[in-house]
């Protein structure tokens, strides 16, 4: 996988952007993509927080990653900040409806 100088790669770009329909795409024929991280640490899921994009966040957790879910949930980026301590420091603080 390629990455530019920040350690992101196209998945990473996307993430950002917010655009459903590629990362879909991207993780259909590479889902090893999401197991990446930026050259700060952060996954997939950390950017999606913080990028507020709670869209993506959702899709991810509760359609694409499937079993490593629980891996990145868990993953600290370079400062050891897990995706819930980065939501609630941004006062993302949305309850999903079951």
């Amino acid at each position: 996988m390629k990455k530019d100088r920040d350690g992101r790669t196209v998945l990473h770009s996307a993430m950002v952007t917010g655009k459903i329909s590629f990362i879909d795409l991207l993780l259909d024929h590479c889902p090893d993509a999401a197991k990446e991280v930026t050259i700060h640490q952060e996954s997939v899921l950390h950017l999606a927080v913080k990028h507020h994009q709670q869209e993506v966040l959702e899709f991810l957790i509760d359609q694409k990653l499937g079993s490593s879910v629980q891996d990145l949930l868990n993953r600290g980026d370079r400062e050891g900040n897990t995706i819930l301590h980065m939501a609630t420091a941004k006062k993302q603080l949305q309850v999903r409806p079951t």
